[in-house]
């Protein structure tokens, strides 16, 4: 696999495949049954940056902040496609559940549990 510089992995995120950089310090995994999600990491498995599930067909992007370098990152890696931004807890959230789909009906489920016991 070709080694790219941070500045070069816009396109193949995008696109959605699969790479090292020189640093190795962001990098994508697939996550959840059959591989749905396509997370983009920085430093670790803590700051997911980018996030795409197929299933929906959209882009979630990480709002907050860590570091000057991973904020570099953020801009270097961007996807070219529409991005909603979300806190880190959410994507750790989508990424727990498999997707965007299975977040919010754990979190409807978790809601209706919760009346219920009113």
């Amino acid at each position: 696999m070709t080694r790219l510089a941070n500045a070069e992995t816009r396109g193949p995120i995008s696109r959605r495949e699969m790479f090292q950089t020189n640093s190795g310090a962001v990098y994508p995994r697939r996550e959840g049954i059959d591989g749905v999600l396509y997370v983009v990491y920085s430093y670790g498995d803590h700051f997911p940056m980018w996030l795409y599930d197929s299933q929906i067909n959209q882009w979630f992007g990480n709002q907050d902040r860590w570091s000057r370098t991973t904020s570099k990152q953020q801009n270097q890696t961007r996807p070219s496609m529409d991005v909603t931004m979300c806190d880190t807890t959410k994507m750790h959230q989508i990424i727990r559940w498999g997707g965007y789909t299975q977040y919010i009906a754990n979190r409807i489920t978790r809601e209706e549990t919760s009346y219920g016991n009113l």
